[in-house]
């Protein structure tokens, strides 16, 4: 079993780039899983303002764990220990910790709103008493991705998900939320409905996101309730 270290996404442009890079290494895996629809052909590196709004969400990220100002998100990079014995791959992005002396490898990141929901889901009219019902409320966090680093091998990829989304949870509990929204592509084999699924999230509603140029992208809205933890 893999042992994951999650922290805090950092403000210079190496985390930016590794999550760019993360969401491009995830292209040819949908292609050949026939989950080509979820995320399009178009490599992320290539789409126009993809990393410099990834650099801002991180810096924003970043304004919002220290002063709680700003635009309410945080972002999460998942990291293993690189052994000697692991993957030469080159293009994988590393840093070392001195303080601890070891050499760690990204392989995953997730980002969470704060008591909002994703742009993208409030132009969807079925959505929106959900929508409305939870900020009414209040006290909950939105996953907005997750992602992994498919250049990592899968041996050592696996159970990356779970782990930034443990700390989604930890999140949550450490600020008094009651649950966890996301929305994840339907089509295709199913799959990633499965997982969230088997993750204990239930579904809210289904729906479809006209996008701009005019394609139908098919989704599934899911709710995580806390239960209370004891002292």
């Amino acid at each position: 079993m893999n042992m994951f270290q999650v922290r805090d996404a950092g403000s210079s442009y190496e985390d930016a780039y590794f999550i760019t890079a993360a969401f491009d290494s995830s292209l040819p895996f949908l292609t050949e899983t026939g989950n080509t629809g979820q995320w399009g052909t178009i490599s992320f590196s290539q789409r126009n303002g993809f990393l410099e709004g990834t650099q801002n969400d991180i810096e924003q990220s970043e304004i919002f764990r220290l002063s709680g100002q700003g635009e309410r998100r945080r972002v999460f990079i998942a990291e293993i220990e690189e052994t000697h014995s692991g993957s030469d791959i080159v293009d994988l992005h590393r840093r070392k910790d001195d303080n601890m002396g070891q050499m760690l490898v990204s392989v995953g990141a997730a980002m969470i709103l704060d008591d909002e929901f994703a742009s993208h889901t409030r132009s969807v009219a079925v959505l929106e008493p959900h929508i409305a019902a939870a900020e009414k409320n209040g006290g909950f966090v939105f996953l907005d991705f997750l992602v992994a680093d498919h250049r990592v091998p899968s041996a050592k990829r696996k159970g990356v998900g779970l782990a930034l989304l443990e700390r989604v949870k930890t999140y949550a509990y450490e600020h008094g939320k009651q649950a966890i929204f996301l929305d994840c592509w339907t089509g295709g084999t199913d799959k990633l409905v499965r997982y969230y699924e088997s993750a204990g999230f239930s579904p809210v509603a289904d729906f479809e996101y006209r996008k701009r140029n005019g394609d139908v992208w098919p989704g599934r809205l899911f709710r995580l309730d806390l239960a209370p933890r004891l002292p």
